[in-house]
């Protein structure tokens, strides 16, 4: 795994103490999507209409879409004067030819503003079907081990809002515990339930794909904006990465009271 790509040095990396701020790209991410960078290699659009959105992890993992009615848009939306991805409730982007072992833990962070509809942000594989990031409503996923990572809360509609939920797979064999947070203060603890009848994950089993805002086909995804999402396979930095986030996107009031990084955002 790599570590994530460097951002420019400019007011958004620069705190108003003139030290550096914290960023992803001090840690490993395993998966990193940040809609304001509108550089042409990180968004690939043509008219507003984008065809790849392109992980700054170093991993590779870009997500695509070749067919225009399944694709987001760039440049109509904005959040805390920083470029937004907005879906209509069509939109759908995979990345193909990863190879992420199931059996690790996973962390997902996800900036957005929800609307209608669901959105999914999946690790995909054959063997184990799917580990789901979100979905408003419940959560959906299946795999070995009958797992997901947690549902959002509803949130705040027209709003945006910073999210985090995870599966603890690494004990293999084992059921999947899973947490989920709400700007910063948790909001779920549970054990996989929704498969009893699958085996946990193996050794060897495989993600091959991420999907993103919705399944293949765009039926039933998000009518709302993306700012920014994360995949991680450590907990260690979730602090740090909430407090980035909430300062970065403007939604630092949001946080818990008592949060590290509600009054100040971290720095190098």
């Amino acid at each position: 795994m790599r570590f994530g790509g460097s951002l420019a040095i400019n007011a958004l990396t620069l705190g108003a103490t003139g030290r550096q701020l914290w960023t992803p790209s001090q840690i490993s991410t395993l998966a990193w999507y940040d809609a304001s960078d509108t550089s042409p290699t990180n968004i690939v659009e043509s008219s507003g209409d984008v065809s790849q959105w392109s992980d700054k992890s170093g991993n590779g993992y870009h997500l695509q879409q070749s067919t225009g009615s399944l694709q987001p848009r760039t440049g109509d939306t904005t959040q805390n004067g920083l470029n937004v991805l907005d879906g209509d409730g069509s939109v759908a982007m995979t990345a193909t030819g990863a190879s992420i072992p199931a059996d690790q833990d996973f962390h997902i962070y996800i900036v957005q503003n929800r609307g209608t509809g669901d959105n999914l942000w999946e690790l995909k594989g054959t063997v184990p079907t799917a580990l789901r990031a979100l979905d408003n409503s419940i959560a959906q996923g299946r795999q070995r081990g009958g797992a997901a990572f947690p549902a959002t809360p509803d949130g705040t509609i027209g709003a945006f809002n910073l999210y985090y939920s995870n599966c603890l797979n690494s004990v293999i064999g084992s059921s999947n515990e899973l947490n989920r947070y709400e700007n910063g203060s948790i909001t779920t603890v549970a054990s996989s339930t929704t498969d009893p009848s699958v085996a946990a994950f193996q050794s060897g089993d495989i993600f091959s794909e991420i999907w993103a805002f919705d399944d293949s086909t765009g039926g039933n995804s998000l009518v709302g904006s993306f700012a920014e999402i994360i995949y991680t396979t450590s907990s260690s930095n979730r602090e740090l990465i909430e407090g980035y986030l909430a300062h970065r996107w403007g939604i630092a009031n949001l946080l818990a009271v008592g949060h590290p990084y509600r009054d100040t955002p971290p720095y190098v």
